[in-house]
């Protein structure tokens, strides 16, 4: 059971991987490639913690708190100040620093903060300007036409239900490329496309023209 202490302690002791089969064993879908990507990254590792915390709590605690302000920092720290997505930026850890944020803002009790409103909505940007041209996304670590699917199908199964995610990037292109290859995805990439796809459904809204 990944509890609130449990969090904690691989947070601070910089244990990032074992966090991450923890939320493995919670339900979050993570392949081994992903888990090498992630595991060194403690922006990744306090955004997706504190999306499980979110789950575990009702409304803010200390550690939470933390958590917002540490990615906060982390972003703003990353645009340089303020405009759109820097060069080099890592659609991957981008999103899941932002699941963090997007959690709190959408699940938590009362007025959202004015700082967390705006980093979200910057995030959520960031996203759409680091969407490749045929609706995928690359992360840093990414070689390969199949790992460039496994990171695109986890980031949408990630963020999917937010309607201001949808709203950013272009999920008709990412859906038409995958589309195409249905079939042809390995195991991991389908998996995940397949959690995808479940999310969008839920959510289908057609003014956001999410398929043609």
């Amino acid at each position: 059971m990944l509890s609130v202490s449990l969090i904690e302690r691989c947070l601070e002791s910089g244990d990032y991987d074992r966090l991450l089969q923890g939320l493995s064993r919670n339900g979050l879908v993570l392949p081994l490639s992903l888990r090498l990507a992630l595991g060194q990254s403690a922006t990744a590792a306090a955004g997706l913690g504190l999306g499980r915390l979110v789950e575990l709590t009702f409304g803010p605690s200390g550690l939470s708190q933390r958590l917002v302000e540490m990615l906060l920092d982390d972003q703003e720290a990353g645009r340089g100040g303020g405009g759109p997505a820097m060069a080099g930026a890592d659609p991957l850890l981008t999103a899941c620093g932002l699941a963090g944020l997007a959690a709190v803002a959408a699940d938590y009790p009362g007025p959202v903060d004015e700082r967390l409103r705006a980093g979200v909505a910057a995030g959520f940007a960031e996203l759409g300007v680091l969407q490749d041209g045929d609706g995928l996304f690359t992360a840093a670590t990414d070689r390969s036409a199949a790992d460039r699917a496994v990171t695109t199908a986890f980031i949408v199964a990630l963020l999917g239900r937010h309607r201001a995610f949808r709203a950013s990037v272009r999920l008709y292109d990412t859906q038409r490329w995958f589309a195409a290859r249905d079939g042809r995805l390995d195991r991991a990439g389908r998996e995940l496309w397949d959690m995808a796809r479940i999310v969008i459904d839920e959510v289908y809204e057609p003014g956001l023209a999410l398929v043609a």
